[in-house]
């Protein structure tokens, strides 16, 4: 039973890639959310079958490993807020800016806030 990545072209090394780096992010957040290990570890499992229905081409890493944790979260009962998640989770993914020099843009500082306003969030 081949994964729906496979069939949109994706190797199995980049999805293994992908499936890794989803959830080490889930772990990072879950740390910087004080959340128990086992709340980390369901989202993780959840992150994993969603990709197991769904094509790496279609959903962002991103956006389904926040969305796991979330839902982990409220699954567990360790409940917080949405916009706790999503502020986690673009600190985390600005942390993987690289800036000109190749090193992370933000590593080490501040991490830009998120603009609600902005056009890429409408």
């Amino acid at each position: 039973l081949a994964p729906p990545s496979s069939q949109d072209g994706i190797d199995a090394a980049t999805e293994g890639r992908l499936r890794a780096f989803g959830a080490e992010q889930i772990q990072r957040a879950g740390v910087l959310l004080k959340l128990p290990q086992v709340t980390v570890a369901s989202a993780a499992a959840i992150f994993q079958r969603f990709y197991f229905h769904r094509s790496f081409a279609e959903f962002e890493v991103w956006a389904a490993a926040s969305a796991s944790l979330a839902l982990a979260s409220k699954l567990e009962e360790r409940t917080r807020r949405l916009r706790d998640v999503v502020v986690v989770f673009h600190r985390l993914q600005m942390r993987e800016v690289d800036g000109e020099e190749g090193a992370p843009e933000f590593a080490g500082g501040p991490t830009p806030g998120i603009e609600v306003g902005a056009k890429e969030y409408e």
